[in-house]
């Protein structure tokens, strides 16, 4: 790889061709005073009202990452999938919060499961989310999310084909 005269790493043109295919997605935290989730707005310097959410954070000398595919309603129909879509889901958010991480990568999320995600209490007051149940563009018929209890500057987001 190439530097410049300060010692900046020059990206290859075979990787900013690649790059060319990644979109910048908002962040969300949740809003006691509007009762709802709200993209984080950033200043002209480029910095974000993140700080105000995460006060008390200290760098921490380990991160805890748990990553969780949550696809089952596709499997269940009829009167079996009334009978365990609540307590599946009930008990999806109370493994997740159960793991004490810091990042949760969810993959296959729909918006109605999205939905029942962030109106938790404990998610509200813990994390940022990078989907809102009024933004669910990347989550059309499902997607992926990331919840973070640590600062988040900026999110990216590359959408494959199906095929």
């Amino acid at each position: 790889s190439m530097s410049d005269k300060k010692g900046n790493r020059i990206p290859s043109e075979k990787y900013r061709q690649w790059r060319v295919n990644y979109t910048s997605i908002p962040l969300y935290h949740y809003s006691k005073e509007v009762a709802n989730w709200v993209e984080f707005k950033t200043n002209g310097s480029g910095e974000n009202d993140m700080k105000r959410k995460h006060t008390d954070i200290n760098s921490p000398s380990e991160v805890r990452v748990v990553s969780c595919n949550i696809l089952f309603d596709e499997f269940l129909n009829g009167t079996e999938f009334e009978k365990y879509k609540s307590w599946r889901r009930e008990a999806m958010v109370r493994y997740i919060l159960s793991q004490d991480a810091h990042i949760i990568g969810l993959q296959e999320v729909t918006p109605e499961v999205l939905a029942e995600i962030l109106s938790h209490p404990d998610i509200r007051d813990r994390y940022i989310c990078t989907a809102s149940v009024d933004d669910t563009s990347t989550l059309k018929p499902y997607g992926q999310i990331l919840l973070s209890t640590l600062p988040v500057l900026s999110c990216e987001i590359r959408l494959l084909g199906t095929s």
